[in-house]
């Protein structure tokens, strides 16, 4: 039997889980003097040291972009104060980003999630290799992983989303460090 007491107040709790600094959204990596950050989202969530990707195609001048027009499938929600993590661009399919740096190699951390809504089945890959496959994010959570990758046609890829899949997946940020 569940403990009662009479006409003292029922008081129903739910238990989310703590965020780590994989979980946090939190931009936690130690910067390097050639570090590039991108902030996916719309032109609102500007974010001081990094460059914003509003979701345009790739664009020889700016050296970054989509395979096609992704600016519709940008979100802000005004959740969190960082916006590098409170936006983001989104998936129903299979999209791919692409960044133009020298080759060699590279570590790339990248972080999926929605400080406003839980979003299943995210999937991203760098330089066509799965980083994140099949992940579940909850509301204000999200997933950071990094990799190291090796660039060999002066462009970093990432793939995000899965064909067959449904879900969103959102990307809110890629921090890039060349390593040579």
């Amino acid at each position: 039997a569940l403990p009662f007491i009479s006409n003292e107040p029922i008081i129903w709790e739910i238990n989310r889980p703590k965020p780590t600094p994989e979980t946090d959204g939190l931009l936690n990596e130690t910067l390097t003097k050639n570090s590039i950050m991108i902030n996916f989202g719309d032109r609102e969530s500007k974010q001081s040291g990094f460059l914003t990707d509003v979701g345009a195609p790739f664009n020889s001048k700016s050296g970054y972009g989509w395979g096609k027009d992704l600016r519709s499938q940008t979100r802000i929600r005004n959740a969190v104060p960082e916006s590098y993590r409170d936006s983001f661009v989104f998936t129903r399919t299979l999209d791919r980003w692409e960044y133009e740096l020298p080759n060699g190699e590279c570590r790339v951390t990248i972080c999926v999630g929605d400080s406003g809504h839980d979003q299943v089945h995210q999937n991203v890959s760098l330089e066509g290799n799965p980083i994140l496959t099949d992940i579940t994010t909850t509301s204000g959570l999200f997933q950071e992983v990094t990799a190291s990758v090796i660039i060999r046609d002066h462009r970093l890829t990432v793939d995000i989303g899965h064909e067959k899949h449904p879900g969103n997946t959102c990307l809110n940020w890629i921090l890039i460090q060349p390593v040579n």
